[in-house]
């Protein structure tokens, strides 16, 4: 079974029953909850009237089917036979370390071989050896939620590809919080801060992942970064960063200290952009200034990183969201559900006309169950290229179970692994 659904009722609790009522015998309840509700008692009432797995993060709006979901929960409700899930969480009390994400990631992969044997399949190969059995893993495919105020993504990144897979199919998303009090939420069963929840799907089913970022590069003067420690740039062309961001947006750096917090207004309208090594263009959002005058970014932004100077453009964040959806659903054999994982970057940068990319997204859809969440930050890879991203948009379809040639494609799909 898998259905969607949403509640906007102001009582914690009845939300939850809500919610947990029309999602009755579902194993596994992906929940968004907006950041300002009392997520304690949401996620209780779902996991009492459901019995299930819940997990997810806190969100700005949310998706479900044609509703934007403002201040409520949304959620996507799940089970099949032939999907098993495992979880950990990294919790950490301040700070970071690297360490707690290495055992949390050491724990998952421990799950994901407890897992093989569940769907163990075996298939002959037509070959010159008919008769040699191998036996197939199932596909398995990794989901985050993460504290964007933790800064924990690179660490979860490299312990991925290093502890579980460098090929490792992924999707996550940062939960959104509040900037002035620096505070997120995840939700597994429980609810977290300052933590990640990691999630890994064993299933012979098929899921398509999409990912489109909007950035309009306005100035293709090179801003080269030439001083940065962390999420922290002090410098870019050599000059202070605040110096040369003022120059940019044409504020004084005397009022962007002011502002301090530009992530809602400043950093939306006026980002950078950058291209990885995929050549994929990333949008660099400036989130606050620093009390030391430094700028600081919502992802880990090195020393040589070349940015270019960017605007939102609304035109093409819809049409992006169209395309990301378009290419998740082909990317599967009859697709069952969509999930959205929604910069709130492309939220404040569509302003007024907000609605126009969520009823796309919804005609995109095409009925299809639906859940999402703005959020603050994005994964997504395919075994290709693990990487952070602000501003985009992020698909994932479930579909049916892929139709595959054994004998050519066994050793080429991440952890479809013969002997």
């Amino acid at each position: 079974m898998i259905t969607s659904c949403f509640s906007d009722n102001k009582d914690p609790i009845a939300a939850g029953e809500e919610v947990g009522r029309k999602l009755m015998g579902a194993e596994y309840s992906l929940v968004f909850v907006n950041h300002t509700l009392n997520i304690q008692k949401i996620v209780k009432s779902i996991r009492d009237t459901t019995g299930s797995v819940v997990f997810g993060c806190s969100s700005s709006y949310g998706l479900s089917d044609n509703n934007m979901v403002e201040k409520g929960v949304c959620a996507l409700g799940f089970s099949f036979r032939d999907l098993v899930g495992g979880f950990s969480v990294v919790s950490l009390e301040k700070g970071h370390d690297e360490d707690l994400v290495e055992s949390a990631l050491i724990d998952l992969s421990s799950k994901r071989e407890k897992l093989i044997p569940v769907f163990a399949r075996y298939s002959a190969i037509v070959s010159n050896m008919p008769e040699k059995l191998i036996s197939l893993k199932p596909y398995f495919y990794l989901i985050d939620f993460s504290d964007p105020f933790a800064f924990l993504d690179d660490a979860l990144i490299k312990g991925i590809r290093s502890v579980i897979s460098p090929n490792a199919p992924l999707v996550g998303a940062n939960a959104f919080g509040d900037v002035k009090l620096w505070k997120s939420y995840q939700i597994l069963n429980d609810v977290y801060s300052n933590s990640a929840v990691l999630g890994i799907f064993a299933t012979p089913k098929s899921f398509g992942f999409a990912s489109r970022a909007s950035p309009v590069i306005k100035d293709r003067t090179p801003y080269i970064v030439t001083k940065a420690v962390g999420y922290s740039v002090y410098e870019i062309n050599y000059r202070p960063a605040l110096e040369v961001y003022s120059e940019i947006t044409g504020l004084s750096a005397g009022e962007l200290k002011e502002k301090k917090i530009l992530a809602y207004t400043i950093g939306t309208e006026f980002p950078f952009t950058m291209i990885d090594v995929a050549g994929n263009p990333l949008m660099e959002y400036p989130l606050m200034v620093n009390d030391d005058g430094s700028i600081l970014f919502g992802t880990k932004t090195f020393v040589g990183s070349v940015l270019l100077s960017a605007k939102s453009d609304r035109k093409k964040v819809v049409e992006d969201a169209r395309e990301a959806v378009k290419e998740a659903l082909r990317k599967v054999k009859e697709p069952q559900a969509l999930v959205i994982f929604d910069a709130w970057q492309r939220l404040a940068a569509m302003g007024e006309d907000y609605e126009k990319e969520s009823d796309m997204i919804t005609q995109a859809a095409k009925g299809l169950p639906l859940v999402g969440a703005y959020t603050m930050g994005e994964h997504c890879s395919l075994g290709g290229f693990l990487g952070h991203q602000n501003g985009s948009i992020v698909a994932i379809a479930l579909g049916e179970e892929l139709d595959l040639d054994y004998s050519t494609t066994a050793n080429s799909i991440p952890f479809l692994d013969p002997h």
